[in-house]
């Protein structure tokens, strides 16, 4: 967006009277979407609104003692960024549709020097999160590593729901709580365990299928707990893999 401006700015500047060219940069910034619900403002840099395509009945309103729930002078903060670094980000709450209280808000700002505008846009804490994990997990379905690319990642929580199975999608958000393996050994609840036994991550052993047969094998698994999210991500070898891999080493180290 600030580009647009920036360009919509040397084009006109000089052609048009300034207030025209004022016009046309507020419009600009109005009408442009991003996302479901993202849009941008702009205030001053007195905290005065210059443009809000949600709220028109605050153009031309001076904001600077404007507080939100947690008694932060939101706009106050917006001018301050831009008049002391140009830019940045400002945290606060802000009402959100289908929540009683004010959610956590996050907001970048930057200044059209020209006109002396604090360009805006800010997201809701939950909904970025929700943006970050859906990439995160894109991200690790995708990984692969190892001979025929066979090793991958998957995650569950700590309540033993599985959150992503790149390989046996139809676990995603099912409880693993009493699953068991061939042996007997809750295998979820010691994946839970582990993980929070060490904050480094641990190692387990149990049976498991591996892709493309029907019988389960001895297989080993890394599990390590990401506390933001509370993801425990884990990726594991069959004890059968290994072995070959060691024998081709051995073969590999008699030939040499």
């Amino acid at each position: 967006m600030f580009s647009i401006l920036e360009g919509e700015y040397k084009k006109y500047k000089g052609k048009i009277p300034d207030e025209q060219l004022k016009d046309i940069l507020k419009n600009a910034v109005k009408s442009t979407r991003y996302g479901e619900d993202g849009y941008f403002w702009i205030n001053d840099l007195d905290a005065k609104i210059v443009m809000h395509p949600i709220k028109p009945n605050l153009d031309g309103k001076d904001l600077v003692n404007f507080k939100d729930k947690a008694g932060k002078r939101i706009f106050y903060e917006f001018a301050k960024m831009g008049k002391e670094k140009g830019s940045g980000v400002v945290d606060y709450v802000w009402p959100k549709p289908g929540f009683e209280e004010p959610q956590p808000k996050v907001s970048f700002v930057k200044v059209f020097e020209p006109y002396g505008w604090v360009l805006g846009t800010g997201a809701y804490v939950s909904d970025v999160t929700v943006k970050l994990q859906e990439e995160a997990m894109r991200t690790i379905s995708e990984m692969r590593y190892g001979s025929k690319e066979s090793g991958y990642f998957w995650i569950n929580d700590s309540n033993h729901i599985v959150v992503m199975h790149p390989i046996k999608p139809a676990l995603d958000g099912k409880s693993m709580y009493d699953l068991q393996d061939p042996t007997g050994k809750y295998l979820y609840r010691e994946i839970v365990k582990t993980a929070k036994a060490d904050k480094n991550g641990g190692i387990l052993d149990y049976m498991w299928v591996k892709p493309g047969q029907d019988t389960p094998k001895p297989k080993i698994s890394f599990v390590k707990r990401f506390e933001p999210w509370d993801w425990i991500i884990g990726t594991g070898v069959y004890i059968d893999d290994l072995e070959d891999k060691i024998i081709e080493m051995q073969n590999n180290t008699a030939d040499e």
